[in-house]
């Protein structure tokens, strides 16, 4: 499944030091196809808090995916693999986290834009088939 983001993103931003620290469970140093796992589940547990902030005002998932977005899933996925990692760890990137949920927050109330995307008509789900005229004739 494609994200916001990869594990590249993660290590070029969190050094990848870190990011295999956080996702290491058998101390290691090298992450194995399992552990490497733990690195896109704190990716799509972020990529999945974005969409849900942001599914009544914008059309999601986003693609192409705006840098704003892509920093978003950044942090929120660096936060929660130091999260699995220890709290401790967790706590040193509270406040990152905590402004980056803001501005899903601000974004999905209008507040704040994401350069290069435009909401949607109001607030509903847009549908692609308004101006399908029904047809209810029967062929055979």
């Amino acid at each position: 499944m494609a994200y916001y983001c990869e594990k590249a993103d993660l290590e070029q931003i969190g050094h990848p030091k870190l990011v295999t620290r956080w996702a290491d469970d058998d101390g290691d140093g090298v992450l194995s196809t399992d552990e490497v796992e733990n690195v896109t589940a704190a990716i799509a547990w972020a990529y999945n808090r974005i969409n849900r902030k942001l599914t009544k005002r914008f059309s999601v998932p986003f693609s192409p995916v705006p840098g704003a977005i892509a920093d978003i899933n950044i942090v929120l996925a660096l936060y929660r693999l130091a999260w699995r990692y220890s709290r401790a760890e967790a706590a040193s990137m509270r406040e990152e986290f905590e402004e980056a949920d803001k501005a899903l927050d601000e974004m999905a109330e209008g507040k704040q834009n994401i350069p290069g995307v435009s909401p949607r008509h109001g607030n509903a789900i847009e549908s692609t088939t308004e101006d399908a005229e029904p047809d209810f004739s029967r062929t055979q």
